[in-house]
């Protein structure tokens, strides 16, 4: 029973970690539609990796209670973060590993697909958790419909000194080599492979923090068509834009790879 309140209060405190709630569309949705923050346990619940691990509602809330992250409110019925989401480095503490099995390759049933997924990415967690602490893992898919696992991930580690020391190791899973190297190289790599090429304008992931600075920057905008005179450097954005060769790299990552348990709602 303590292993099965461990594994649920693990991956509830997943769902709300840095590494994946302002990337997760609907989760952090779901935090902003209540002005303090709670979002029913029950939906947390019905996520297909939370019904894999346990249907036992009443078991979840008692592990929840248990968390460092999480609270309970009064009535037992919702649960939310203690503290504000933070942002992190999180491209620099992770890296990109291909060359695991294509396990959904030859399915064709959607569910077994995605459970055949979920259990790669627990033996991934596994496998690298060997070498470092595992935030989080995020299994790469292809652009088709249905997508299909691409056989690589990015994986988050706690600090990017563990990720390096990762990268730069010859591991092997399940009898074959491994091809990794650290996220930021990854990221240069493409955004070289595709200097020369136009972006493609695909939609970019969900990023909460990239969409807060963006609703800040409009406000600003907004202001300064009310106020011309307004020149003060503190509402001017220090974003820049990336280069077209950095466009397609992000992109690339963004619409081919996915959180852990993102968008693994009421499936």
């Amino acid at each position: 029973m303590a292993d099965l309140k461990q594994k649920i209060v693990k991956q509830v405190e997943f769902y709300f970690s840095d590494s994946n709630l302002p990337f997760d569309k609907y989760l952090w949705n779901l935090t902003q539609q209540n002005k303090d923050g709670f979002v029913p346990i029950s939906t947390i619940a019905s996520f297909k990796k939370m019904r894999m691990i346990s249907t036992d509602l009443n078991l979840i809330i008692e592990a929840i209670k248990s968390s460092d992250l999480l609270e309970v409110d009064e009535a037992n019925e919702k649960l939310r973060r203690k503290t504000p989401v933070e942002e992190q480095n999180i491209t620099g503490r992770s890296i990109y590993a291909k060359e695991f099995p294509k396990v959904d390759e030859e399915t064709t049933d959607h569910q077994e697909a995605g459970e055949k997924i979920l259990q790669l990415q627990d033996k991934i967690v596994e496998f690298f958790e060997q070498h470092g602490k595992v935030l989080s893992i995020r299994m790469r898919k292809t652009d088709d419909r249905p997508s299909k696992f691409k056989g690589s991930v990015f994986v988050e580690f706690a600090d990017a000194e563990t990720a390096e020391k990762v990268a730069a190791m010859s591991l092997e899973y399940e009898g074959t080599p491994l091809t990794m190297q650290t996220k930021p190289a990854y990221f240069a790599m493409k955004a070289e492979q595709y200097k020369n090429q136009p972006s493609k304008g695909g939609k970019r992931s969900f990023n909460a923090f990239r969409e807060q600075r963006k609703l800040g920057k409009n406000k600003w905008k907004s202001q300064r068509k009310s106020n011309p005179r307004n020149t003060s450097d503190e509402a001017k954005s220090n974003e820049t834009e990336p280069v077209v060769g950095e466009k397609r790299a992000l992109e690339e990552a963004d619409t081919t790879s996915e959180p852990a348990e993102q968008k693994q709602k009421t499936e």
